[in-house]
């Protein structure tokens, strides 16, 4: 199974978008040897985007999508970051890979200097809000759906500047 398949999302980000989960997640499920393996996923959504992108317009809304995923790819550069849709984005480990928590905890807290210095000190910063958890590889979409769900769940709670992270346990 290869990372580098899939469709980029090229009119705001260069990430793949959500096809390129849902086909990467049938891959997986399909090998008995990927099935059972461990993988780590967040989901992303930024905090204040849809106000930021009525206020600044939506070409600036596109720059800030587009920074936020490069940057984001680039912070971690064996996970793919992945287009879910409007301001959401996936973030899949490889197989048996850990640390992602701590991945996200560090770049949501170097995310503000990060947006200032791309957009200036006077723009509301757009936070990224993140969720995650561990799963079986024959769960990703099970994964994917349980965390959107949780996203939903935590948009209702302000967040500062650096965002928020939340881990939610194993099904």
């Amino acid at each position: 199974v290869g990372w580098e398949m899939g469709i980029s999302d090229s009119r705001r980000t260069e990430a793949p978008r959500c096809e390129y989960f849902a086909d990467l997640a049938h891959a997986v499920s399909q090998f008995v040897d990927l099935e059972h393996e461990s993988f780590e996923v967040g989901f992303a959504d930024l905090a204040g985007f849809g106000e930021f992108n009525s206020l600044q317009g939506q070409e600036a809304g596109d720059e800030v999508l587009g920074a936020f995923a490069e940057v984001l790819q680039v912070a971690l550069p064996a996970c793919r970051v992945i287009r879910d849709g409007g301001d959401e984005f996936l973030v899949l480990g490889p197989p048996r890979r850990v640390g992602l928590g701590s991945d996200l905890e560090r770049f949501r807290q170097s995310w503000p200097s990060t947006f200032r210095s791309r957009f200036g000190e006077d723009l509301p910063i757009v936070a990224p809000r993140f969720t995650m958890t561990s799963v079986a590889g024959g769960e990703l979409r099970e994964a994917r759906a349980r965390l959107g769900v949780r996203i939903g769940e935590l948009k209702v709670q302000p967040v500062g500047p650096d965002g928020s992270l939340d881990i939610v346990p194993s099904a």
